[in-house]
């Protein structure tokens, strides 16, 4: 459409000056086209300056931004080393409460025991002190209110109440004694296996907190990502967690060895026993729950911020195009190389230019070969009537604003995360989107280098034809 347009005004200017001489036809024609295309390059340079720093500032910046927090932060690694801890922990805890339960399947059914034996001792106690008082033998009613009483205790009864009494009591002090040691070896094979699986988890709870620990030491006070009052928290929580996991498995211990004995004294120190207290084992659980919980809400803000920026580009309406038929991942990736296509298509415009006001400067000679041919009345970015320095200052000027971007560009992807197999956007057929960025900058140098060939060339013509004329 554009030929279509050019060849309709020639035919327009041919119709419409047939009262010039022969040359003023092409002179008014090549005018003309240098004018058309000057604007073109206007248009389109102005496009192009603003497409680069709209986008860049607005898009690409941020968006990079977001996306080297999120690839550099540590905040992944924490939740995973803090998420194994809790489990680890609360498995440790689940362990420590299972002994203490199949303890108190021992103590609790043993105190009861021993209560019931106390209040038969009383019974017993007060049959003696009656008997005693009264100096008579006790009513067979009397004796049946007693329960247990012992056939080979009975024969004491009405001879000596005193020798009935010590009897019964013997005999019921060693039937509960009896039983309550037989839970008690029991009790050891029993607790084994859950003291082995304490012994694990406390090797697991270790490792994991260690990790954490050196996460602190590794070039930053503080992992990536993370407030140093948050971390600072959550290492005095893990390592509380710690130092209870330790103190909870020696206690464990003591007590399982306490339970591989069979020394009627272990047994009474055991029915002492006060069981653990897991209050604060649990209180040191939610905190690091809590601080799980934080970092995931932390996690997800920048996630959101960086889905609500995509969200916004997908809406925008461009000038010409409308809206961006691909996400803003993509068209980050895409930036560079359209850098370098805008741009290699303003140069073939300015090249464009500079070869029309050749020919429209040829025509001119033609018309009036004594005449003078004045550039400033009809300027080109890169003019040949000027020295050789103003012409390649004005063409590095002329794509400096590419260059520099792309060159901006490069050095933020060499000063990016060292994971460079991890992309928050897409990538193009499974390659990492790294490389892609890459071969995009590339490929953006290569086309302003491009376009600046065929500034160079269009010019050296102008200048080929500025040595064989000596006047005009």
């Amino acid at each position: 459409m554009v030929f279509q347009g050019i060849h309709s005004r020639r035919c327009f200017l041919a119709d419409n000056t047939e009262e010039n001489d022969g040359g003023g036809n092409d002179l008014n024609y090549s005018k003309l086209l240098y004018k058309e295309t000057s604007k073109r390059l206007d248009k389109a340079y102005i496009i192009l300056i603003t497409f680069i720093l709209f986008f860049f500032f607005a898009l690409y910046l941020p968006y990079t931004f977001l996306e080297h927090k999120i690839e550099t932060s540590a905040i992944d690694v924490v939740i995973a080393n803090m998420s194994q801890l809790y489990n680890s922990s609360l498995g440790q805890e689940n362990i420590s409460r299972s002994i203490q339960n199949e303890i108190d399947n021992l103590i609790i059914p043993a105190k009861d025991d021993y209560k019931q034996l106390d209040q038969y001792y009383r019974k017993l106690e007060l049959l003696e002190s009656k008997a005693n008082l009264t100096s008579s033998n006790l009513s067979v009613n009397e004796l049946e209110s007693i329960s247990p009483t012992f056939f080979i205790c009975n024969r004491h009864f009405h001879s000596n109440i005193t020798h009935w009494v010590s009897c019964n009591a013997k005999f019921v002090a060693d039937g509960i004694n009896n039983k309550t040691l037989l839970r008690y070896h029991e009790l050891g094979r029993q607790v084994e296996p859950l003291m082995r699986k304490i012994q694990y988890n406390l090797q697991d709870i270790h490792y994991i907190t260690s990790a954490l620990i050196n996460l602190s030491k590794t070039g930053t006070q503080f992992p990536a990502g993370i407030e140093h009052g948050q971390w600072k928290s959550i290492l005095n929580t893990v390592s509380l967690i710690n130092t209870r996991a330790n103190s909870s498995a020696i206690y464990d211990e003591n007590v399982v060895k306490l339970l591989n004995r069979s020394n009627e004294a272990d047994l009474w120190t055991l029915l002492n026993y006060g069981g653990l207290n897991v209050h604060h084992n649990l209180n040191s659980l939610n905190n690091l729950a809590d601080a799980i919980r934080a970092l995931n809400q932390s996690k997800n803000q920048e996630l959101q911020q960086l889905k609500d920026l995509s969200t916004k580009f997908e809406g925008m309406e461009l000038p010409v195009i409308g809206k961006v038929p691909v996400g803003l991942a993509n068209a980050v990736l895409a930036f560079p190389s359209a850098v370098g296509i805008g741009a290699l298509i303003c140069s073939y415009y300015l090249g464009q230019t500079i070869s029309k006001r050749l020919v429209f400067h040829k025509e001119f000679c033609k018309k009036d070969p004594k005449g003078s041919f004045n550039g400033e009345l009809y300027p080109v970015w890169v003019d040949p009537l000027d020295r050789n320095l103003f012409q390649y200052g004005r063409l590095v000027l002329f794509v400096s604003l590419p260059l520099v971007i792309l060159l901006l560009i490069t050095v933020l992807s060499l000063t990016g995360p060292a994971n460079q197999g991890y992309t928050v956007g897409l990538t193009f057929l499974d390659v990492p989107e790294y490389t892609v960025l890459a071969w995009g900058t590339l490929m953006g140098l290569v086309l302003i280098g491009l376009g600046i060939f065929i500034v160079i060339k269009e010019s050296e013509d102008y200048k080929t034809f500025l040595k064989s004329k000596k006047k005009c």
